[in-house]
């Protein structure tokens, strides 16, 4: 059982699952669910609100998101 139980998770790792939790969109940027539950409150980062609490991530659209962030802020 426990295998099983870990495999989403590595799934979200290796970018094999389209549509992602906040817990396996954190895992797969590697950073914390509270970097991720900030990007969420700033709409920062792209997110699909399904009802009033249940928060999910298209894979493609987090990737996309990811290869544009900029690492320095232009006029600098």
């Amino acid at each position: 059982m426990k295998e099983s139980e870990d495999m989403p998770k590595k799934a979200a790792l290796h970018g094999k699952l389209e549509i992602m939790t906040p817990d396996e969109v954190a895992a797969f940027l590697r950073v914390s669910r509270r970097t991720i539950n900030h990007l969420v409150a700033a709409e920062a980062i792209p997110f699909v609100r399904i009802g009033k609490r249940v928060i999910r991530f298209k894979r493609h659209a987090v990737t996309k998101w990811l290869r544009e962030q900029s690492t320095q802020k232009e006029g600098r």
